[in-house]
């Protein structure tokens, strides 16, 4: 499948059996409350909302996919009880080949828990690559994305999820992309979304 290709430790032949390593990666906890992590690996690029859903459009144009968009380098994340963020020093995929495809970069979030029921977060990714691996087009390629995110819960059972990005991209017309999504618990581990 063209997603699980950037996650390849091997490369045979079409048709024959490779490993896939998606998320790999080795954590220290800096503080005796464990609200700052460490992490250097292959790691789930941190922007916007983190919803299971990782095929909807605003992870595939923000390229966030948690199925095949990670990136090595090294992050700090902080988890507070109000806030949680995090920063990632991205050095690039080298899962991918060759190296002129490689994005370089950084990537953060901040979240902020206004109430109990309402959570308000940005997001902001810029990379730079010597090409573009996804249109081929070999001058340098810089990308970024930059967002707001929230979640609410007007009522126990149900969360209002909602992002809006703005992207660009070298040589290419500023765009966005954005979702709204309603979850619904019917009971706890089944969602109706």
């Amino acid at each position: 499948a063209p997603h699980g290709r950037a996650a390849l430790v091997t490369r045979g032949d079409d048709g024959q059996l490779n490993m896939v390593s998606r998320t790999h990666w080795l954590g220290l906890d800096l503080d005796s409350r464990r609200e700052l992590l460490l992490r250097a690996g292959r790691l789930n690029v941190p922007f916007g909302l983190r919803i299971s859903e990782h095929v909807m459009w605003v992870r595939e144009a923000t390229h966030t996919d948690r199925e095949s968009d990670q990136q090595h380098g090294v992050a700090l994340a902080y988890s507070g009880e109000k806030l949680r963020g995090e920063l990632m020093a991205i050095a690039g995929n080298y899962q991918l080949s060759p190296d002129r495809y490689r994005e370089r970069g950084y990537s953060l979030y901040l979240e902020a828990f206004a109430s109990s029921s309402l959570a308000l977060g940005a997001s902001h990714l810029f990379t730079v690559a010597q090409a573009d691996r996804y249109s081929l087009d070999q001058g340098e390629t810089l990308r970024g994305a930059h967002g707001l995110f929230t979640r609410w819960s007007p009522l126990r059972p149900l969360v209002v999820m909602a992002e809006a990005n703005a992207l660009h991209l070298s040589r290419r017309d500023l765009g966005y992309v954005g979702f709204v999504q309603l979850d619904y618990e019917l009971t706890q581990g089944l969602h109706l979304g």
